[in-house]
């Protein structure tokens, strides 16, 4: 176990090579623990040098120890597409612009129903995420057509050190699978804009089809079309639609 002096930030010591060591092919493995009060956050320098007669192995590496988070900053894609999902990130650091610790907690909220976000590995809702090398995230799922604020703290600091920051994000209606010429394409609308739906797409769209299970009737929208040709007047962004390409 090494110590090391705060204020200069120094350590020297003689470690036995492979005393006690459980793993194989190590020179030596060095506990680094502060002697003379907590170490300064910053970035610090390890080097660890082997010497047996003529032979010298020297190896560096770097830590850094993060100090009281002052900076946070939230980035998403402006916009996703209903039933899609985008990452959200939070970056935070310290007053010296270095990575909090790892493992500093973050806490996400939305300010409206379009976004739900969820955790991104088991892809449940999830509000809370720790941070590593500086950056917590979490996915943004659309939910329904609109807007949200997406608002990122960190949790522990409140009153005159509380630290966060938001970004905004627009939901919109999706990108269906793009179908061959003259082909269909289905999925849920995303949007009660039929136009805009029409618009978002990768492909020219011929035409809107959706089953109206009132009447066992197809109704069309045709885009740009006279009012009076669309037996499709409405759409709620639940509905499940057909597009037909050219």
């Amino acid at each position: 176990s090494g110590g090391v002096f705060s204020a200069t930030a120094e350590c020297s010591d003689l470690v036995q090579a492979g005393a006690g060591l459980g793993e194989p092919g190590a020179l030596g493995v060095i506990d680094v623990d502060a002697i003379s009060g907590p170490l300064a956050h910053g970035v610090y320098v390890v080097v660890a040098t082997y010497q047996q007669g003529t032979t010298l192995l020297t190896v560096t590496n770097t830590f850094t120890i993060g100090g009281l988070a002052e900076q946070l900053s939230v980035s998403v894609t402006p916009s996703v597409g209903v039933g899609a999902r985008v990452t959200v990130t939070a970056s935070v650091f310290d007053g010296d612009g270095h990575p909090v610790a790892d493992g500093t907690l973050i806490a996400f909220a939305v300010t409206s129903g379009a976004v739900r976000t969820l955790d991104p590995v088991t892809g449940r809702g999830a509000s809370v995420a720790e941070t590593s090398d500086g950056k917590a995230a979490l996915t943004v799922y659309g939910v329904t057509d609109g807007a949200a604020e997406i608002v990122a703290t960190v949790v522990g600091l409140s009153g005159s050190f509380a630290v966060g920051g938001s970004a905004t994000i627009g939901v919109g209606a999706p990108a269906f699978t793009v179908p061959p010429a003259g082909g269909l394409t289905q999925g849920i609308a995303g949007t009660a804009d039929l136009a805009a739906l029409a618009g978002a797409q990768l492909f020219v769209v011929e035409s809107v089809w959706k089953l109206d299970i009132a009447s066992q009737q197809w109704q069309s929208y045709i885009p740009g079309g006279p009012a009076i040709a669309n037996s499709l007047q409405s759409i709620r962004s639940t509905d499940i639609v057909l597009l037909k390409s050219q």
